[in-house]
C-alpha cells in the first residue's frame, strides 16, 4: 500500500479536515422559503446544500454561523392572509372584483381559499378584515 493511502485510512474522519479558514468568521445563510407561495423541491435542495456548506466550510478551519429565516410574520404574511380572505369570500360566491395591488394573484391562494370555504362554510365571512389580517395598509 502506497505511503499516501495509509496516511488517508489512519486520519478516518479526519481525512480532508484542514485549517485553511483560520477561524475566520463566515455566516451561510439559507432555507428562506417564502411562506407566500407553495413550497417546492428547491426549498428542501437549498436546505441540503446550505447545511452540507456550512458543514464544509467548519471542517477546513472556518468558525460558521448557520442562518435561516422561517419569515412566518410580517407583512407578506399580513398580505397572504389578506388575499386568503379575499379569495374566500370570492369562493363563497361574492363579487370581490380585482385584486388589490400587493396582495397575491395565484391560483394557490384561490386553492386554499376554496378548501376554507369546503371546511369552515361561511363561518368566516363577517369576521371583520382588520381581525383577520392586521398589518395591512
Amino acid at each position: 500500500m502506497d505511503h499516501s493511502a495509509t496516511s488517508s485510512i489512519q486520519r478516518g474522519e479526519n481525512y480532508g479536515r484542514s485549517y485553511l479558514g483560520r477561524g475566520r468568521r463566515v455566516n451561510v445563510e439559507f432555507v428562506s422559503a417564502n411562506p407566500t407561495g407553495p413550497m417546492h423541491v428547491g426549498h428542501g435542495r437549498g436546505a441540503v446544500f446550505g447545511d452540507a456548506l456550512a458543514s464544509l466550510l467548519a471542517f477546513t478551519g472556518f468558525q460558521v454561523t448557520r442562518e435561516y429565516y422561517i419569515n412566518d410574520a410580517g407583512a407578506q404574511v399580513d398580505q397572504l392572509a389578506r388575499s386568503a380572505y379575499l379569495r374566500y369570500r370570492e369562493a363563497l360566491g361574492e363579487e370581490i372584483g380585482a385584486i388589490p395591488e400587493g396582495l397575491y394573484p395565484g391560483e394557490y391562494v384561490k386553492e386554499a381559499a376554496y378548501l376554507m370555504g369546503q371546511q369552515y362554510g361561511d363561518a368566516l365571512r363577517d369576521r371583520p378584515e382588520k381581525r383577520m389580517a392586521t398589518r395591512c395598509s
